[in-house]
């Protein structure tokens, strides 16, 4: 692929704990970020139709086709999802409802989804006389183009090779340990591509697939006098599956993430079985569709109505308010790291105490210690975290800086020239920083210095952004009222205030503006935003403490302009 587009830097890493986008980025070997102003600009060399990846392209083709023809627009999004892990048609609601209600694993295929589509292909086979060794090479096709076909996450490949191993360990008539088995597989996955080591997805898949593989047989064996029984088929081991799960993966989540979805071991103990019989309906619909496409759209009503049942149990749990648990903002990264570390061993310690009375002692005092620990670290850090902070960042044609504190989920803005571009700024640009500094509203405005066709940009933020108060230089008012004059859509604006040459002390006391530009006092220190040099700044004498200047727009020196800024 070919195109043209600014090049923004990766967003920097957040000072306390959370998902840290830029380090995820940087693992799968992103650098930068381009927004396209258009796709006209993009030139495209198509591949070979030749080899492998090719083909596999054309059958994810011809599979969510089938399944667009066959089901709804929302269940053909979620048959996709379920079964390929393809989830850019599902609506932004749905999405959400699965990520707060702890089911957003259901949407990135899994270990069970290679196990259902083993199964699937391995009751096809069973009518038809094939050899044992003809069958495991089937199989270990299927599995092989199945991962490819879901685009290769870290959990398929995980559950693929543990798959190909146990079918070649049955093969050759071996006895294995499947503790060796994901050992094994994690040494050839680090091998391959070591900086798996660091993925989420990587981390997620195996520890939830050790905790079902170390800790389920173990409580297992404390309820044989049900083994055998309905009770166990329908009931405590969906229920021991699920609690284990959601207790493996909830430490990685919480470090990651800082977020604990409250309802997720009820959610997923009500959707998960029907999500496994939903990938089984859709390789029915799918093998039906493909006999016969009569008979493929019969079959697509009745998967159409399980996968819209999925959606309505979700609703019928919350909804898109759903209830979730934000934890990120109280621990430091390293302290999140190590807590994270102490709930894995009490998770190890938990599971030997079922039958040790020794283990039962030490889970009770590591428990005590973890708890104390993190209450302890948290006070701290809600007391001294409380602070002011300046955060700058590049813009189209200037910068943008955020005064918040870290209590607050409101913040100033500050502008210096900012420019249009064919994208909305507010919308690829400002919003997703206000997300990453986990901001949702901005409280005061102001703006030094804009382009003409950028005035549309701060108009949509002033009304998007919930902007109290809007400080614009005077330069920018008849460009701002002729926008409005001719603006037919109804917006609802802030008050604005127009300064110019004159001192304007705002009504937030850390802020004044006069011929020098944006004054801010921070933290005993002060910071001048000015959009421009002019002889004014040559005599700015700071106040006697550390100061910082920013200057908005791009500057082209001279001899003279080093030397009189120098003086």
């Amino acid at each position: 692929m070919e195109f043209r587009g600014r090049i923004y830097p990766l967003p920097p890493p957040r000072e306390s704990s959370g998902f840290n986008y830029r380090r995820y980025l940087t693992l799968k070997g992103v650098s930068g970020i381009v927004y396209l102003p258009t796709l006209l600009d993009v030139r495209i060399d198509r591949r070979s139709p030749f080899g492998i990846v090719s083909v596999v392209d054309d059958l994810r083709e011809m599979i969510v086709a089938s399944l667009h023809r066959n089901l709804s627009p929302t269940a053909a999004a979620l048959a996709t999802g379920f079964l390929i892990g393809e989830t850019r048609d599902i609506p932004t609601d749905v999405y959400k409802m699965f990520r707060d209600s702890g089911t957003m694993h259901l949407l990135a295929v899994s270990g069970s989804n290679v196990a259902l589509v083993v199964l699937f292909f391995v009751v096809l086979m069973r009518p038809l006389s094939i050899s044992p060794g003809r069958r495991a090479i089937v199989l270990i096709s299927v599995i092989f183009i199945f991962t490819i076909l879901s685009y290769g996450q870290p959990s398929v490949i995980r559950a693929a090779i543990m798959a190909m191993l146990v079918i070649l360990a049955r093969l050759t008539q071996r006895r294995h340990d499947l503790n060796n088995i994901i050992s094994l597989t994690a040494l050839i996955i680090l091998l391959a591509a070591p900086a798996q080591l660091y993925d989420v997805g990587f981390q997620l898949s195996f520890v939830t697939a050790w905790g079902l593989i170390f800790m389920v047989p173990r409580i297992s064996r404390s309820l044989e006098r049900y083994h055998g029984t309905r009770w166990q088929r329908w009931f405590y081991m969906p229920l021991i599956i699920t609690v284990v799960a959601q207790i493996c993966s909830t430490p990685i989540i919480v470090l990651y993430f800082g977020r604990i979805p409250v309802i997720s071991v009820l959610a997923n103990l009500l959707i998960v079985p029907l999500v496994s019989i939903a990938v089984v309906s859709i390789l029915a619909l799918l093998l039906a569709n493909l006999i016969w496409p009569l008979l493929g759209l019969f079959v697509g009503t009745l998967v159409n109505k399980l996968l819209l049942l999925i959606v309505t149990i979700l609703k019928l749990l919350g909804g898109e308010t759903i209830p979730i648990v934000e934890v990120s903002g109280l621990l430091s990264r390293d302290t999140a790291l190590c807590i994270t570390l102490m709930a894995y061993l009490l998770i190890v310690l938990v599971t030997f105490s079922i039958r040790s009375r020794p283990a039962r002692r030490w889970t009770v005092l590591l428990s005590l210690i973890t708890v104390n620990i993190a209450l302890l670290v948290g006070v701290v850090y809600s007391v001294e975290r409380d602070v002011q902070t300046v955060s700058l960042y590049q813009v189209p044609g200037g910068i943008a800086a955020f005064v918040h504190r870290s209590s607050s989920a409101e913040a100033d803005l500050i502008l210096t020239g900012l420019s249009g571009r064919m994208y909305p700024v507010e919308e690829k640009v400002i919003r997703p920083l206000m997300d990453q500094l986990r901001l949702n509203r901005i409280s005061r405005l102001f703006i030094l210095s804009a382009e003409y066709d950028a005035l549309d940009d701060i108009l949509r933020l002033m009304h998007i952004g919930g902007v109290r108060l809007a400080y614009l230089n005077q330069v920018l008012a008849p460009s701002l009222q002729d926008i409005l004059s001719h603006d037919s859509s109804p917006v609802d604006l802030p008050g604005i205030v127009y300064y110019g040459s004159g001192r304007v002390k705002p009504a937030f006391p850390a802020y004044y503006v006069d011929g020098q530009g944006l004054r801010l006092a921070c933290n005993g220190s002060e910071v001048l935003f000015i959009d421009r040099l002019n002889t004014n700044h040559y005599r700015y004498e700071p106040a006697d403490s550390t100061s910082v200047f920013v200057l908005g727009e791009k500057w082209m020196p001279v001899a003279a302009d080093w030397i009189a800024l120098r003086e």
